[in-house]
């Protein structure tokens, strides 16, 4: 389930790469869009049914929903500055070291030694990619600004989930429903604190309905990615595991946007070039980040 995630969110981010260059013009459209689609999973709820999982687990699952939520608006901001979804997730993948932190101190977690040496590795994979593929040619403090909300954003809702599945009697599907309702509320959210809502609502509606079928199509891969994800940290004895494993999705990011220069050069080339500029260094990284998932599985 944690290695599905990662490419099931690297054919998203291909997506998004698209719509950020050519589509979207700011990270609250994104993210109201992906919050909303994100409702199409309450579909599901007749045929799976729904329990309520608790006072303490609900408020956990809703609330990890709207730190996801959170995390995508940061995402965005963070694309729309460098416009490069393999090195804004290579970045992401600092989560990797917060994640077991927040892990220790909140929900007691701890591995052993060779699950932490791979933790540090993944790490040392994030900050070898640091420099790479153009990033020494920006203000890193710009780029490290929605990067670091980012990072805190998922890894508490990481956590957030991990102690609701902990807790909870009534089984995978009830977090998962709540989670979506809070990824659902967290764009809207999102939509009532924007100044320019009017505009903003204007904006959505034109952009749904030229796209709509694209959105679909790329929503209902990211409700895919994290529904695995979930199912993931649902089973995992360790959520740091989860967070090491699905560091690779600039793996899949890198690896899915050649066949589109390939196929679309003259498409295409501008906006996925640079999803493998500074390869040599990115593969590095990618390196250093699989070794250290080797050790985390083995840990």
């Amino acid at each position: 389930m944690a290695f599905a995630a990662p490419v099931l969110w690297a054919l998203v981010v291909l997506l998004d790469v698209y719509f950020v260059h050519r589509v979207y013009g700011k990270a609250q459209e994104a993210t109201v869009i992906s919050g909303l689609f994100q409702g199409i999973v309450f579909l599901l709820i007749p045929f799976v049914g729904f329990t309520w999982p608790g006072n303490m687990a609900g408020l956990l699952f809703m609330a990890g929903g709207i730190a996801f939520a959170l995390h995508v608006l940061w995402y965005f901001k963070s694309m729309f500055i460098v416009r490069d979804g393999a090195l804004v997730y290579i970045l992401a993948n600092f989560s990797t070291i917060f994640v077991p932190i927040l892990a220790w101190i909140f929900i007691g977690e701890s591995m052993n030694f060779s699950g932490y040496a791979g933790i540090i590795l993944v790490f040392a994979g994030g900050v070898a990619i640091t420099w790479a593929g153009g990033i020494q040619k920006k203000n890193l403090t710009i780029i490290a600004k929605p990067m670091i909300p980012t990072v805190v954003f998922f890894s508490v809702g990481m956590i957030l989930q991990k102690r609701g599945y902990e807790i909870t009697t009534t089984g995978f599907w009830p977090g998962f429903f709540l989670f979506s309702l809070g990824i659902v509320l967290g764009g809207i959210l999102v939509f009532l604190f924007n100044n320019e809502r009017k505009n903003l609502l204007g904006q959505i509606k034109s952009l749904s309905g030229k796209h709509g079928l694209v959105f679909i199509f790329a929503e209902s891969l990211s409700v895919a990615g994290i529904w695995t994800s979930q199912k993931a940290i649902s089973l995992a004895p360790s959520v740091s595991l989860v967070a090491a494993i699905e560091s690779l999705v600039p793996l899949f990011v890198m690896a899915g946007s050649l066949p589109i220069m390939f196929f679309y050069r003259d498409y295409a080339m501008d906006i996925y070039k640079k999803q493998i500029a500074g390869l040599g260094g990115k593969l590095v990284a990618i390196i250093l980040i699989a070794t250290g998932i080797y050790l985390a599985v083995r840990g």
